[in-house]
């Protein structure tokens, strides 16, 4: 998990997290990210009731060469992309309506992921 966690750039939140690192796993994503977090292998910061994690970058760029050495590596950067595709369709639609603020904060909190 801590290795397919390092494909995010900038942090994640735990949707993103389940959907990408613990797809296999969703029911354990909690445990996990709280685990590491004590650990201090990631952090965690809660922003209106809403917590992100993130990994320095030493760290990040560590764990993303352990991921390289698995074959999971290409599969855990496609979900990846994927689900940051779908991310920008439910932004672009968001910023058409009344919720605009709140999606144009989404995306710059993204916007690591989203390059």
């Amino acid at each position: 998990m801590f290795e397919r966690l390092a494909v995010f750039a900038g942090g994640w939140h735990a949707d993103a997290a389940t959907a990408v690192a613990g797809h296999d796993r969703p029911g354990q994503i909690d445990r996990a990210l709280d685990q590491l977090t004590e650990q201090s292998l990631i952090s965690a910061t809660t922003r209106a009731g809403q917590t992100r994690w993130s990994m320095l970058e030493p760290v990040r760029a560590w764990a993303g060469h352990q991921l390289g050495r698995h074959e999971a590596a290409a599969a855990t950067r496609d979900r990846h992309a994927v689900y940051f595709a779908e991310f920008a369709e439910r932004a672009a639609a968001g910023l058409c309506g009344p919720a605009e603020r709140n999606w144009a904060d989404q995306l710059t909190a993204e916007l690591g992921n989203q390059r």
